[in-house]
């Protein structure tokens, strides 16, 4: 299952008055984020509710989240957007000597604004917000390494240059939203046109280790025919396969001529370009001008 905004299939409980965490008390020192990691149930808040919102992801163990009003068992790469106003609280499911491991990421009001209001999606962001339950993704074996890589750079921003962590914080966030919630939320209706198989791939080539791959190399991760995936690659995305390959490819080269310092001709190989000279045919044919004028055009990514 890739996207699941509810947990309808839970028992409905009646929920005792939660407890109510303010952002005064999250959020201390300048900052609007918090990050911090949890072991076991008993280490959490009780039933409570937020003046703010979070996003927590489980990457050990199981517990079951009880949310307005709901239980329901979350696993290791469950990766989950709790609103504000939503109350919920984990519950053990078994031992409680057992862990269940997960990192919390809160952020406050102004920060879910502003990044609503940067990625421009009003729709995806209108349901999320009118949603009886959170949303909850189920990830990918690829996208819970990469989920723990963002973690792991959280943990070593600088704690005494606020300025440089408010903005990396923004970064890390518009990304979590854009590639677990709005992609999704855009895509949902071709996973259900879609064979698990194809739904899988699709999934993969959001991966830069995949979609750097040969074409030959993608296509046997399916375990089809070139010809059977790029029929129904065509049919249900409207492209082709090295189209959508080679977009994939050149939108994480600007990403990269934006973000960072790295050569253009190690850019190209990092993309999966054979040579330089294709990459900067490529680039020009899709963008209109070149990678080094990119570059010189674009600052670096950063949301203030």
């Amino acid at each position: 299952m890739f996207f699941n905004s509810g947990y309808q299939k839970g028992l409905v409980t009646n929920m005792p008055n939660p407890a109510l965490l303010s952002a005064e008390y999250q959020f201390v020192g300048g900052l609007e984020t918090r990050y911090h990691q949890n072991n076991y149930v008993n280490e959490a808040d009780p039933l409570h509710v937020h003046t703010f919102y979070e996003i927590f992801y489980v990457f050990n163990g199981a517990a079951v989240h009880h949310v307005n009003g709901v239980k329901q068992t979350i696993n290791d790469g469950d990766l989950v957007f709790i609103r504000k106003e939503d109350s919920h609280e984990y519950l053990n499911l078994y031992d409680p000597k057992k862990k269940f491991q997960f990192i919390n990421l809160s952020f406050s009001n102004e920060v879910f604004d502003e990044l609503a209001s940067f990625l421009n999606h009003d729709q995806v962001f209108d349901d999320f917000l009118s949603a009886p339950f959170p949303t909850t993704i189920k990830l990918t074996d690829l996208e819970k390494e990469s989920v723990m890589r963002t973690f792991k750079q959280i943990n070593i921003l600088p704690t005494d240059n606020l300025a440089y962590t408010k903005s990396s914080m923004r970064y890390i966030l518009s990304g979590f939203f854009y590639k677990y919630l709005i992609s999704r939320h855009n895509n949902k209706s071709q996973y259900f046109k879609a064979p698990d198989w194809f739904n899988e791939l699709y999934q993969l080539l959001s991966d830069n280790r995949v979609f750097t791959k040969s074409s030959a190399e993608i296509v046997a991760l399916s375990g089809k025919s070139r010809e059977h995936v790029s029929r129904l690659f065509k049919q249900v995305t409207g492209k082709n396969l090295s189209q959508y390959i080679l977009e994939q490819k050149l939108n994480y080269a600007c990403n990269l001529l934006r973000q960072s310092d790295m050569k253009i001709i190690d850019i190209a190989f990092e993309c999966g370009f054979e040579n330089l000279s294709t990459f900067y045919h490529c680039f020009k044919e899709y963008f209109g001008l070149s990678p080094k004028d990119y570059r010189d055009d674009n600052t670096r990514y950063i949301i203030y």
